[in-house]
C-alpha cells in the first residue's frame, strides 16, 4: 500500500508545471514558516488551497454576480482583481453607497436575462452575509464579465483582446 501512495505522489509531482512568480518579501517570509516545507512548497500549497478555497462556493457566488451584473458592474467599475483586499473588507459598503448614490440619479437596474427589476437592497443583504473570500469571488466574476465585453468589442471593431497582467 505504501508503495502504491508513494508511487501516486511522485506521478502526481512529475505532473507539475515550473513556473516564476514575483512576491512581495512579507509574503515570501510567511512562505518560510511552513515548518517541513521549503519554500517552493509552501508557495505550491498556498495556490492550490486558495484556488480551492474559490471554487467552494464557486456556482453560488457565480450566480449573484451574474443576477446583480448590471449594479455590480457600476459598482466595481474602477477596481480589479488587485482589489481584492479592499473588496473582501468592504464590497458591501462599496456597493451600498454606489446604489444610494446612482439611485438619487434615478437610476434603476434590470436583471440581463430576464428583465425583471432588480433590488439593490436585497444585493447589499446577501453581500453583507457572504465571507470575506466569497466576495472575492463576486470581483472576480465581475471583473472577468467586463473584460470579457471588452474582448468581445474589440473583437468586433478588428482589435486584438488587450494584455491584462499589468492594470
Amino acid at each position: 500500500m505504501i508503495g502504491f501512495y508513494m508511487s501516486t505522489q511522485l506521478a502526481s509531482r512529475a505532473k507539475y508545471q515550473k513556473t516564476s512568480v514575483q512576491l512581495n518579501p512579507q509574503t515570501l517570509r510567511r512562505m518560510d514558516k511552513w515548518h517541513g516545507l521549503t519554500r517552493s512548497e509552501a508557495i505550491r500549497i498556498c495556490v492550490e488551497r486558495g484556488s480551492y478555497m474559490s471554487t467552494l462556493k464557486a456556482q453560488e457566488i457565480s450566480d449573484l454576480a451574474y443576477t446583480y451584473r448590471p449594479i455590480l458592474r457600476g459598482a466595481l467599475a474602477d477596481l480589479g482583481y488587485d482589489d481584492y483586499k479592499i473588496v473582501a473588507r468592504v464590497l458591501p459598503e462599496i456597493v451600498e453607497r454606489y446604489v444610494t448614490e446612482a439611485s438619487l440619479a434615478g437610476y434603476s437596474w434590470n436583471h440581463e436575462g430576464t428583465g425583471a427589476e432588480l433590488k439593490p437592497d436585497e444585493l447589499v443583504k446577501k453581500l453583507y452575509e457572504l465571507h470575506p473570500t466569497d466576495r472575492i469571488g463576486v470581483l472576480d466574476c465581475t471583473v472577468a464579465a467586463r473584460y470579457q465585453i471588452e474582448d468581445e468589442e474589440n473583437k468586433d471593431a478588428g482589435k486584438p483582446a488587450r494584455n491584462r497582467e499589468r492594470r
